[in-house]
């Protein structure tokens, strides 16, 4: 998993789905300026954000390191917060893995296997449907149900950690408050 991103707010979800289906996940470092420079040569347009060009070493440190599956997936959509309409991402967000496939050639090597499909997580029966055919292209054997319970789990995990989250922001502020005071 490059560490960047989206991939920062969705990592317990997609570390939990991985690991479910029995992969080990490997995150790319974290993020430098020696990094940046590790994939600098192959960014398009200086006119995108500093954290999508940082994406270009994420991958060239994964590729590095020896690993021939990297999941980064296009997401449109976030997952749904409740507290608005909107959960789409940021376009660069979402598409970002589509221009990482187009400059970086190693991603297309025959051995590398570079997962990035569309993927939306505001429907559940849509997602695992989308995952199992984007897994079965590499790993045929995975079954439909092996991810559908890799996907709960991976809900699980995500509003877990999102608790954990708010509980610690909570603790804060009422601490803050009691020094206010």
């Amino acid at each position: 998993l490059p560490f960047g991103l989206n991939n920062f707010e969705l990592l317990p979800f997609w570390t939990a789905f991985l690991r479910k289906l029995g992969f080990e996940t490997v995150l790319s470092d974290v993020s430098t300026r020696d990094m940046y420079m590790q994939g600098q040569h192959s960014i398009p347009s200086d006119t995108v954000c500093y954290p999508a060009k940082l994406m270009h070493g994420h991958i060239k440190w994964l590729l590095q390191q020896g690993i021939t599956n990297i999941f980064y997936p296009c997401m449109t959509y976030n997952i749904d917060e409740q507290g608005t309409e909107n959960c789409y991402n940021c376009p660069v967000v979402a598409y970002y893995p589509e221009v990482l496939h187009a400059n970086i050639r190693d991603l297309n090597k025959p051995e590398i296997h570079f997962f990035y499909d569309y993927l939306g997580l505001l429907h559940k029966k849509k997602l695992v449907k989308k995952l199992q055919e984007m897994f079965a292209k590499v790993y045929p054997d995975i079954t439909k149900e092996e991810i559908r319970k890799a996907v709960d789990a991976a809900f699980t995990a995500f509003y877990d950690y999102e608790a954990q989250v708010k509980a610690k922001g909570q603790e804060i502020i009422t601490k803050e408050i009691g020094r206010a005071h």
